[in-house]
């Protein structure tokens, strides 16, 4: 599914009709890295002297979910996940104040509990 400019306008404003925050904004851009993109919701900024804090949605190409992550005060805090190609997950745990908690999961591709462990 190719997500077109037309959708991303309509997310945003379903997003507001839900109940974001006026602070709030959805950003979509591409990660030059690996080749994906990605939505951010909240108050996000890629300059390295702001803190970001909301929830991280970075996508595959074919607009699958990657990964999952929220910030607060520019750290990882809250639930995490990240999602093979094709929606699958791969790991999931928790961050709080940017350092891994609790119980953590890892699973293969094919769904099976590859590891899990406590931090």
């Amino acid at each position: 599914m190719r997500i077109t400019p037309h959708i991303w306008l309509s997310l945003a404003l379903l997003g507001t009709l839900v109940g974001c925050r006026a602070a709030e904004r959805v950003e979509r851009y591409d990660d030059k890295a690996t080749g994906d993109y990605v939505i951010v919701r909240g108050e996000f900024s890629r300059e390295p002297d702001k803190l970001s804090t909301g929830e991280q949605r970075k996508f595959y190409k074919d607009g699958s979910l990657c990964e999952l992550s929220n910030w607060q005060d520019g750290k990882q805090h809250g639930h995490y996940e990240f999602r093979y190609p094709g929606g699958q997950l791969g790991l999931q745990g928790t961050f709080q104040n940017g350092k891994p908690v609790g119980e953590w999961v890892e699973y293969s591709q094919n769904g099976s509990e590859k590891l899990r462990w406590v931090q």
